[in-house]
């Protein structure tokens, strides 16, 4: 027993120190991030061929990081395409190796808790702790997905109104899209200032956007990039379908509410009832 319970310590002492060291043995992941950064913050410039290349370099860089984890996780049977696109929807700058090793850290973690401080038997403490690694992390990734969501809609249809007045004063849409990057609350604003910038380096309006509708998986942005991309395709007075739609976007808000108030009480039984029986084990145990 002695001796498990030294391999246990040096395990979770092992994995402290490689959670430590990871910024440094990451090849260059953080400094990828931070040029990433460095140019969100930039208002783009189109005729700057030095910034065009430099974000091609980072892009570079930043796809041969990505090609040589993704090889060695889909050995495993992973799919780190998902992952990552999960994680990009909840907003969240961190690799899918890091997103990983935290999952790692929090199972050993668990372990050695329970295996150690509470003396709970070494197969009830690994079951637990495999589950804790992989049901804690993914739930808190969920759990940031539809946050994230849930705020960007609630701002949405106020940055649609703003658009809308920028086009009535005979703006383009992508000095539209730049107010609302400027003058928006996050997530918004940087989901905007996302696509203003892909657009100053050459992506069209309509790529820019669809590619945004893959980070921000909610209905009312795809309603969003439907209008936009027909009125790129056909013509049409933007404006006025805009404001139909920031119209809608709030009806469906008010509905939307209606409802959780109505089966809030419903839900919270349900809660009660489901959270019982584990309590109840709990206090037996």
């Amino acid at each position: 027993m002695e001796a498990i319970k030294t391999f246990v310590i040096a395990s979770l002492a092992l994995s402290i120190i490689f959670l430590l060291l990871y910024p440094v043995l990451n090849f260059g992941a953080a400094k990828v991030h931070k040029r990433a950064q460095k140019f969100g913050a930039k208002k783009p410039n189109i005729s700057s061929a030095k910034t065009q290349k430099n974000n091609q370099r980072a892009s570079g860089i930043a796809q041969k990081q990505y090609s040589r984890s993704d090889d060695f996780f889909r050995t495993l049977g992973a799919d780190p395409d998902s992952l990552r696109s999960r994680l990009r929807q909840a907003g969240w700058s961190i690799s899918v190796l890091e997103f990983l090793v935290f999952r790692f850290m929090i199972g050993v973690g668990c372990f050695g808790a329970l295996f150690i401080i509470l003396a709970m038997p070494i197969e009830m403490a690994v079951g637990a702790g495999l589950t804790v690694g992989i049901l804690l992390p993914s739930w808190w990734l969920a759990r940031s997905i539809k946050k994230r969501v849930d705020t960007f809609n609630k701002y949405f249809p106020d940055a649609l109104e703003m658009m809308v007045r920028t086009l009535k004063t005979g703006l383009p849409i992508i000095e539209a899209i730049g107010s609302v990057a400027e003058n928006s609350p996050e997530p918004v604003s940087s989901e905007f200032r996302r696509i203003r910038n892909d657009v100053a380096f050459g992506v069209t309006i309509s790529d820019a956007i669809m590619a945004t509708t893959t980070r921000i998986p909610t209905q009312e942005f795809n309603f969003f990039a439907i209008v936009v991309n027909l009125q790129v395709e056909t013509g049409g007075n933007l404006g006025e379908n805009l404001e139909n739609l920031a119209k809608i976007l709030r009806d469906r808000q008010q509905i939307r509410r209606i409802v959780d108030t109505k089966s809030s009480e419903a839900k919270m039984t349900a809660k009660i009832l489901g959270a019982m029986p584990f309590v109840v084990i709990l206090v037996l145990y």
